[in-house]
């Protein structure tokens, strides 16, 4: 009973509150408290009614809806200004499955002493519920509703005479879980980085330090258990400094260290020198060359590959290190011709395993733009690569693109291919392909229609089964006040899992971790929209997706479909928004078996310039 009567005094507020609005005339352009505080409040604010219901716990609920921004300063704007955007929608439905795609929260910032020698700010955000996807890269997968909240500062020294110091910190949490599911899955991320940079003498110097960890907890969404934490350090140290014949000379050192428990437990830490100079004595010849030596390779390649947040799993070695050597030059023929010619030279030792490898490499690039041809560019080169056994084989490299105007159609295309390009650290060898174009027509004074296409390989060739590919194809026509689009895409490949609760693809996962995942993806969309007695906008969208994911420790896999009708109607300040929203969802962690939720919703609201 108290419960009750709380809720018919908030929501009796609730009404008195947007009546006073609804009565409010325009107020005055800015408060000002005292002589130091100014601040400006915008937003909307309104009534809303919405219902749910499918296999999840039906229900119906009445609320207030709106959002806004508040602003202000204090003394001036250099010296303090801050900025709040509170939001929420369907905030007291007394459904048991409210809130499913709409969002409750807070972003607020505040901004210090800016223009003075120690500028500074701070951020937070906090979202109450909110939608998202968990799945395939590009495709879509498991629908996931949530909360999570971020944090950031950062500061700064800027004193005249001195070397400038930057500090930043961030931290984020957050939770959520697959609809049908009452599962919980979470992550956690903090960073802190801090800078500086100097000139002296002619010698820029600069030098970073960065620190982190991050954690995951996904017991609900993959439909098995997966976690881990991890941890990283790095710091580098670097300098330039200007040469004759508008040259350049850099050498910097970095040194990182890491750990990480998924359950296994491994650390490591590696170190980084290198050295690079380069010369252009004439606008059309320049060279270059650089050395680079590291230890630890396995952690080397592992913390260049795996995305920021990635847990590291790395397979034991007995040691490891490599010294790379290289040089180019580049000299421009004029008419739009180029060549270029690099050689890298690559010594390894790997687990007890030496190996040395000479790269070298040619390249004749064009690139033509008429007024009657349009624009035609192409590039073409061979890539040879030799060891102490002798010619390991020759690959090559080469692109070509057009864009061209036949009549009433615009139309662009390209095409690249590589092969045997570069080693990683002498290790494993590229190969990639791409091609794609694109049209557009226009059909008369007021349509237009256009299409797109594009695929996508790439991958780790000494490795079967690391490479990745996706593919996608769209098309749409705007016919006046009519638009309508249509679009596919699928994906495959490896991928690993991040603590920001997504899967990031990543070719030869395996090689350095074994919490690797394949996955294979496809989804198809289609949406339309119109403007109805220039008043009355309408919009429909349909969209369906199936992914599986591959793991050692399990399989699991979600098939998706959403449907969704907006219309609303703006007349001056006040808009009257209605909608139906369906989602059906078969996933391998929905226990219950295929989840369908419907919902429907009808709002009032008025924008207001408060003060």
């Amino acid at each position: 009973m108290q419960v009750e009567a709380r809720m018919r005094i908030m929501r009796g507020m609730g009404w008195f509150g947007l009546a006073v609005l609804l009565c409010t005339p325009q107020a005055r352009a800015q408060l000002a408290v005292g002589n130091s505080l100014k601040m400006n409040l915008s937003g909307s604010l309104g009534y809303g009614y919405s219902a749910s219901y499918g296999d999840a716990s039906s229900g119906h609920g009445q609320n207030l809806i709106g959002s806004g921004t508040l602003t202000g300063s204090y003394y001036n704007p250099g010296f303090i200004s801050f900025t709040a955007r509170p939001y929420w929608d369907r905030n007291q439905n007394n459904g048991g499955s409210g809130s499913i795609a709409h969002d409750n929260g807070i972003d607020t910032s505040m901004n210090f002493f800016g223009g003075s020698s120690f500028p500074g700010g701070i951020s937070y955000g906090k979202s109450f519920s909110n939608g998202s996807q968990f799945g395939v890269p590009g495709v879509g997968g498991i629908e996931t509703h949530g909360s999570g909240q971020s944090f950031g500062a950062n500061w700064s020294e800027l004193l005249p005479g001195l070397p400038p110091v930057y500090v930043s910190f961030s931290s984020s949490d957050g939770s959520f879980s697959a609809l049908g599911s009452d599962g919980k899955n979470h992550s956690s991320s903090r960073n802190f980085s801090t800078g500086t940079s100097y000139s002296i003498l002619g010698f820029n110097l600069s030098a970073n330090l960065n620190h982190g960890n991050s954690s995951f907890d996904y017991s609900d969404v993959l439909g098995w258990t997966s976690s881990g934490t991890s941890s990283s350090t790095s710091y580098s140290l670097a300098g330039q400094h200007r040469l004759p014949f508008r040259g350049g000379m850099g050498v910097s050192f970095g040194h990182s260290s890491y750990g990480s428990k998924t359950p296994v437990e491994t650390s490591g830490s590696t170190n980084t020198f290198n050295a690079n100079t380069s010369f252009a004595p004439w606008s059309r010849f320049s060279f270059s060359g650089q050395g680079q030596y590291t230890t630890n390779l396995m952690a080397a390649i592992g913390q260049e590959l795996l995305p920021v947040g990635g847990i590291l799993q790395l397979p034991s070695n007995g040691g490891s290190h490599s010294l790379g050597l290289g040089g180019g030059a580049s000299f421009s023929i004029g008419h739009g011709w180029t060549t270029n010619a690099t050689v890298n030279r690559t010594s390894v030792s790997f687990g007890g395993f030496d190996n040395v490898s000479t790269q070298f490499s040619g390249v004749v690039s064009y690139q033509v733009a008429r007024s009657l041809f349009g624009l035609l560019h192409f590039s073409a080169g061979i890539v040879d690569l030799a060891n102490k056994q002798g010619n390991a084989g020759a690959g090559m490299v080469g692109n070509v693109g057009m864009d061209h105007r036949f009549g009433r159609w615009d139309t662009s295309a390209d095409f690249s291919y590589s092969q045997d390009v570069r080693t990683l650290y002498g290790i494993a060898v590229t190969s990639n392909y791409s091609y794609g174009g694109s049209l557009r027509r226009k059909l008369n004074s007021n349509t237009y229609w256009s299409g797109a296409g594009r695929s996508s390989h790439s991958g780790l060739s000494p490795q079967v089964g690391s490479s990745s590919a996706a593919q996608s194809m769209s098309t749409s026509l705007m016919w006046g006040r009519y638009m309508m689009s249509g679009g596919y895409s699928q994906s495959q490949g490896q991928s690993v899992l991040s603590s920001s609760g997504v899967l990031t693809p990543m070719a030869g996962a395996s090689l350095i971790t074994n919490d690797f995942l394949l996955f294979n993806g496809r989804s198809l969309s289609a949406s339309g929209s119109t403007r109805l007695f220039r008043r009355i906008n309408l919009a429909g969208a349909y969209s369906r997706s199936r992914s599986e994911l591959v793991a050692p420790l399990g399989n699991t896999f979600a098939a998706t479909q959403t449907y969704n009708v907006h219309v609303d109607y703006r007349l001056r300040k006040m808009s009257l928004i209605g909608g139906f929203s369906r989602i059906q969802q078969n996933a391998s962690v929905v226990k219950s078996g295929p989840f369908m939720l419907n919902s429907f919703y009808l709002s009032f609201s008025r924008w207001f310039n408060v003060f």
